[in-house]
């Protein structure tokens, strides 16, 4: 993998990332709130946000949680990847 690919995966991962964090704080809810009430655990939640782990290789039953849990669509959630 070539540097320039790296580093569009980080930054990808990272906005992604950015996008859990703004739709939990939009809901008022922590970290531990959100992971109570869509009973992801909090590392997994830490993990998205700080973009250790990619949202869009997350289960959908996953993503399904976290989407319930924040009032929003799991569109909101992933990025849909054009064919």
């Amino acid at each position: 993998m070539d540097n320039q690919k790296i580093e569009f995966e980080v930054l990808n991962n990272s906005h992604k990332a950015e996008q859990l964090t703004r739709l939990r704080s939009y809901a008022n809810l922590t970290q531990k709130m959100l992971a109570e009430k869509s009973g992801v655990s909090v590392r997994m939640i830490e993990h998205y946000e700080q973009g250790k782990k990619d949202i869009n290789k997350a289960s959908a039953e996953t993503v399904y949680k976290l989407s319930q849990a924040l009032g929003c669509s799991m569109e909101d959630l992933i990025k849909i990847q054009n064919a």
